[in-house]
């Protein structure tokens, strides 16, 4: 009955997550707001990055059709309602390449990544180990990198492609890795 109830839950979480995608149609990677209970003292750990630092909470507002990342800041924050450790799935996490100034932020140099670089995510006793898989630029409009996984995956996802005309970002690097432990 609890296998049953927990693919009910995911069934549900993954309707609501591609009904708000569906109506918006992209990703505004502009807003943020500060993580929850379930993220208390989750980190994430890239050491061909020299990264590691905390995991908060982007949550999915239905005022806007999307991930609210507006107070999202200089942190790494896990999409709301995509699956995080101890479920199955592709947990999904985001950060901006650069601030509002144009200085590098936390996702800055996310393009160094390779393929075989590791990536581990904590969070109290669950550790959870990746290899990455693929990096891969993307339309703001793919939407794609946030479906469901079969297996344990994370993606990241950060602003790419700056048109200094317009001032907008017109694709997303995105980054994927299997977990392997």
């Amino acid at each position: 009955m609890q296998t049953l109830s927990s693919s009910f839950v995911r069934i549900m979480r993954y309707t609501i997550i591609l009904a708000l995608v569906a109506f918006s149609l992209a990703l505004p990677f502009a807003a943020f707001a500060d993580g929850d209970a379930a993220l208390a003292g989750a980190t994430i750990t890239i050491p061909a990055l020299n990264l590691s630092t905390s995991v908060v909470n982007i949550p999915l507002d239905p005022t806007i059709g999307t991930w609210n990342t507006n107070s999202l800041g200089g942190n790494i924050g896990h999409f709301e309602y995509t699956p995080w450790l101890g479920e199955t799935g592709n947990i999904v996490l985001g950060g901006h390449s650069t601030d509002d100034e144009g200085a590098p932020s936390i996702f800055y140099h996310l393009e160094d990544i390779e393929v075989g670089d590791a990536v581990t995510i904590s969070n109290g006793s669950a550790v959870q180990k990746y290899v990455v898989t693929g990096k891969r630029f993307v339309a703001i409009s793919d939407v794609s990198v946030l479906y469901p996984t079969r297996n344990d995956t994370v993606t990241l996802i950060t602003c790419a492609g700056y048109n200094g005309e317009t001032g907008v970002y017109e694709q997303r690097l995105v980054v994927t890795a299997r977990r392997v432990d």
